[in-house]
């Protein structure tokens, strides 16, 4: 094939650009700590009248709900800890390898979407428990 070249040049990925993703990544860590710790931490309790019979007094009872009754719940603060390791080691990794070019971007991109996925799956067990729970 004469004649066909490419004019392609790898770029370097810019300070701004590094900038960006390192706050991201951040972001990402401490919003999935914050996520796990109010789950971790929500607990609510509810006084429900009970009534045996006409003629005796309603009792009153307080019945507590914790998180980790409900199996979506769980889930939730399972991924967001998978979460928030993944972002702790992808933000020590993407500091280590600034200036790689090797296919270490891809791989980090490609981890990035299946957290994703695992947190927005997360996100929709547990409000869909929630709305159903109201």
């Amino acid at each position: 094939m004469e004649g066909v070249g490419s004019n392609l040049k790898v770029v370097e990925s810019s300070r701004r650009i590094r900038y960006c993703d390192g706050l991201l990544r951040v972001l990402g860590l401490l919003l999935t700590l914050v996520a796990a710790i109010l789950t971790d931490a929500d607990k609510e309790t509810k006084t429900i009248p009970i009534s045996i019979t006409k003629t005796l007094p309603t009792l009153h009872v307080p019945v507590t709900a914790k998180w980790h009754y409900m199996s979506a719940f769980v889930y939730f603060f399972v991924s967001n800890a998978i979460a928030f390791s993944y972002a702790a080691a992808s933000l020590v990794a993407s500091m280590a390898v600034r200036t790689s070019k090797d296919k270490t971007g891809l791989v980090v991109v490609i981890l990035d979407m299946a957290i994703m996925g695992l947190l927005l799956s997360a996100n929709g067990a547990a409000i869909a428990v929630g709305i159903l729970g109201q």
